[in-house]
Formats: C-alpha cells, structure tokens, sequence
C-alpha cells in the first residue's frame, strides 16, 4: 500500500475519532 495513502487517510480518520471521543468524555463528564 502507499505511504501517502495510509497518511492521507489517517489524517482524515483522526479528527474525526479526537473529536468523538472528547465529546463522549465531555458527556460523560457532564452527567
């Protein structure tokens, strides 16, 4: 596979999970 691809594509991912995660932890907290 192509290294530009997996970086491209973990790049894309990664906001995505950062941003889910904080805000299940912020819900959590919240409660």
């Amino acid at each position: 596979m192509a290294v530009w691809l997996v970086r491209a594509w973990v790049w894309y991912c990664m906001p995505r999970v950062v941003s889910r995660a904080l805000l299940y932890h912020s819900r959590t907290q919240k409660r």
